[in-house]
């Protein structure tokens, strides 16, 4: 565990200062892993980290034959955004510039 409140992109992990301060013990929480880690096996059919959530699972799955494409994510609400290696985390990603 770190020390941070909350996950953080570029350090995986929970951070326990938040969830002790309200009670909630840490180790409930199951080990956060990189999308794609396979996690073992249902029924002899493989259990695989999906990217979290289902926006992030249809970017993985964008057909696409280039590395540098953009893509419109549309249903119940609407993402467009690029694929790219790290996290943006900066004052101008956050519109503090």
């Amino acid at each position: 565990m770190h020390d941070d409140p909350v996950p953080q992109p570029a350090r995986p992990g929970l951070g326990s200062p938040t969830a002790c301060a309200v009670g909630v013990p840490t180790h409930i929480f199951p080990e956060i892993v990189r999308p794609g880690t396979r996690l073992g096996e249902y029924r002899g059919i493989p259990v695989i980290a999906p990217p979290s959530h289902d926006t992030g699972s249809a970017v993985v799955a964008v057909p696409t034959t280039t590395r540098n494409f953009a893509y419109i994510s549309s249903g119940t609400w609407s993402l467009i955004g690029l694929e790219i290696d790290t996290p943006v985390i900066n004052d101008a990603a956050y519109g503090r510039t």
